[in-house]
């Protein structure tokens, strides 16, 4: 594999499921493709495992080795093996259109959320203690609060169990990098929100040593962005075919403003002209069976 240069502070990983159920019909590869599009649903075992390939074929790019097993934390955490689901460097989110595949150095998370802005309203007081939903932003703002606070739960490495509501932050995550809070967690991310309008997307982040440039006190980390798109080879008899994620590369951004335009794009169809790089992983690589779930693919 080739060398692609410094990496990035942050890297956004992005995949439209959209993508993937407009594949070419083959009865031996995709015969679960179909599901993802038909009454508005998603086949929820072919989610988690394009997910779950994207993820190591992320992290695999750090060892410039091939993708391997992804070990399954007891909180439900896909992390490379040796990692600890509490800081590991990627994580994986998606929502009814979108799969987001977050990493960095000093350890990464990602929620993604589409839920319609009046349910989640509804269960504010799931989510946020008493004084906070006196301060609640009003509108699709609400929507953000829960998303960064379910990007930081995953970073913990307890997910929901880690109690949203004694998450909390320095400011307001849709407006800068602000510093989470989150009793017994010794170090908490940083986090950020980006709003597309349709969706709200949060990064927790690392503010160890190492987690780039001015990190530590809150200033932008760089930010690169990569669109995947699934790409089925048929092989040469046209039969017997095997699904392959092919990344297209973004324009990388200095912070996370034009991510918001990244993430809207990517259910649209690929820019004619728009070659896909050498990267090629096929789905048969291995993987895990744990039970699928919306909050790790």
């Amino acid at each position: 594999m080739a060398a692609r240069g410094p990496r990035p502070g942050l890297e956004c990983h992005l995949l439209s499921l959209a993508d993937v159920a407009a594949l070419p019909r083959d009865p031996v590869a995709v015969d679960a493709v179909d599901a993802v599009g038909r009454a508005g649903g998603r086949n929820r075992t072919l989610v988690r495992r394009v997910g779950r390939l994207l993820l190591a074929t992320v992290l695999a790019e750090h060892h410039a080795a091939a993708p391997g097993v992804l070990r399954v934390t007891a909180g439900g955490r896909p992390v490379a093996p040796g990692e600890r689901a509490a800081g590991a460097r990627a994580g994986i989110a998606h929502d009814g259109g979108v799969l987001v595949v977050g990493f960095h150095p000093a350890g990464c998370a990602v929620d993604v959320e589409d839920t319609p802005v009046p349910l989640i309203a509804e269960v504010a007081g799931r989510f946020c203690g008493t004084a906070e939903r006196r301060s609640l932003p009003a509108g699709a703002a609400v929507r953000g609060v829960w998303t960064a606070k379910e990007a930081v739960a995953k970073y913990t490495g307890l997910g929901l169990r880690a109690g949203l509501r004694t998450i909390t932050f320095d400011g307001d995550p849709l407006a800068g990098w602000v510093r989470s809070h989150h009793p017994g967690t010794r170090r908490p991310p940083l986090c950020r929100v980006v709003a597309t309008g349709r969706r709200h997307l949060a990064f927790a982040v690392g503010s160890g040593a190492g987690a780039g440039a001015g990190i530590g006190s809150v200033a932008a980390p760089v930010v690169e962005v990569h669109r995947w798109v699934p790409d089925l080879d048929l092989g040469a008899d046209g039969g017997g075919g095997s699904l392959r994620l092919v990344r297209a590369r973004l324009a990388p951004s200095g912070e996370l403003a034009e991510l918001a335009d990244a993430v809207g794009a990517v259910a649209a169809p690929p820019r004619t002209g728009t070659g896909p790089q050498r990267t090629r992983t096929s789905l048969t690589s291995p993987g895990t069976t744990t039970s699928p779930g919306r909050e790790h693919p």
